[in-house]
């Protein structure tokens, strides 16, 4: 009798630990505990669910999957929590995925595998994968691992010159100027993702970037999924209204004192329709002859010659010769025709040595 007293103990601790491995209701506008995998338990992640989150909602939520070269944690998910909220994003970190596990992937994996089985409001067709360095590495690697989920990536200061990645996936890129990755990040897209992304660069050295970029990074490859006929279904309609309106009255508020910025965020309306877009269209095409906004044409499109010319050569070159002096004339000669625009001081730090790792 004895034993089977113990037998049904053990079976009843059993199901109360099993329990309290299952999803649990998440907390809107709060950063989840750890949660671990239910079917691969050494591995773990964090969650985020924007302020709007709303487990009935009729159409289902997207995600974005973060990788850290360090390993995630509570603190990774801040630089996100901006853009999650604008675009009503929901966040997982993975805790295991990073630089020298040899699991990394895995873990990875494991966190996308888990949360979409846990979470069924998600949607399985709308995930995002995005990390630095190493860890954007490691998105590459995993929208490869999950095509059918991953159809875009925030990619920070790292590229993807080699290795498996989803060739359909849209991915947008920021990159400091003086990053040794600078070279990786114009070779992969210059020869691998071409027309299917954009490639920014910020002044800094090998830098995630500020929340600010990661937020408009997330507007750009939300808005490439809400503007097309496939992006989501009827019922999505009031958050496309919503996205279409919120830029253009980004558009509208930043039309005298930064319009360089209004031409900018303008450029996602191109696809969306509506009485506050059309409104915004007009003044964008009005934007078109501002001196200011042909200036920062100008610079951005010499910001995409020169990184075609002097990075998009071999990934090695940041050691095997890291600035040249054609570089640095170039990137002086620039630096000073563009001075007065937003790209003031990015040059330059095109023309200075990386900071190696």
């Amino acid at each position: 009798m004895k034993r089977i007293v113990v037998s049904l103990s053990l079976a009843f601790a059993f199901i109360v630990s099993s329990s309290s491995q299952a999803a649990e209701a998440p907390v809107p506008g709060q950063k989840s505990a750890i949660i671990t995998c239910q079917k691969q338990g050494m591995y773990s992640y964090i969650m985020y669910f924007p302020k709007s989150y709303d487990p009935a909602r009729a159409h289902k939520w997207p995600v974005m999957f973060v990788l850290s070269p360090g390993g995630g944690s509570a603190r990774t998910l801040d630089m996100y929590i901006d853009g999650a909220e604008q675009n009503n994003f929901v966040l997982a970190v993975s805790i295991q995925s990073k630089n020298g596990n040899k699991e990394a992937t895995t873990a990875g994996l494991a966190m996308i595998d888990d949360v979409l089985a846990s979470y069924p409001a998600l949607d399985p067709l709308r995930c995002y994968t995005t990390g630095f360095s190493g860890g954007c590495r490691e998105s590459f690697e995993l929208s490869g691992q999950r095509k059918k989920n991953v159809i875009g990536i925030l990619a920070c200061g790292a590229g993807c010159t080699f290795g498996n990645y989803n060739s359909k996936a849209l991915v947008y890129g920021i990159c400091g100027s003086k990053c040794f990755n600078r070279w990786d990040m114009a070779i992969t897209f210059n020869k691998r993702i071409k027309k299917n992304g954009v490639l920014r660069f910020f002044p800094a050295g090998h830098s995630w970037g500020d929340k600010k970029l990661i937020a408009e990074g997330m507007d750009w490859l939300n808005a490439q999924y809400l503007s097309t006929k496939s992006g989501g279904p009827k019922s999505a309609t009031e958050e496309k209204t919503a996205f279409a309106k919120r830029i253009a009255t980004e558009v509208e508020a930043n039309f005298e004192s930064s319009p360089e910025s209004a031409y900018e965020r303008g450029q996602l309306l191109s696809k969306f329709s509506g009485p506050e877009v059309t409104k915004a269209k007009t003044g964008l095409a009005k934007l078109s002859t501002n001196p200011k906004v042909k200036a920062y044409l100008a610079a951005e499109k010499a910001v995409d010659q020169f990184v075609a010319k002097h990075f998009n050569t071999d990934v090695m070159d940041y050691a095997n010769k890291p600035v040249t002096k054609e570089m640095t004339r170039d990137a002086k000669l620039l630096d000073d025709k563009y001075k007065d625009t937003p790209f003031a001081g990015l040059f330059a730090g095109f023309g200075e040595p990386c900071v190696k790792p």
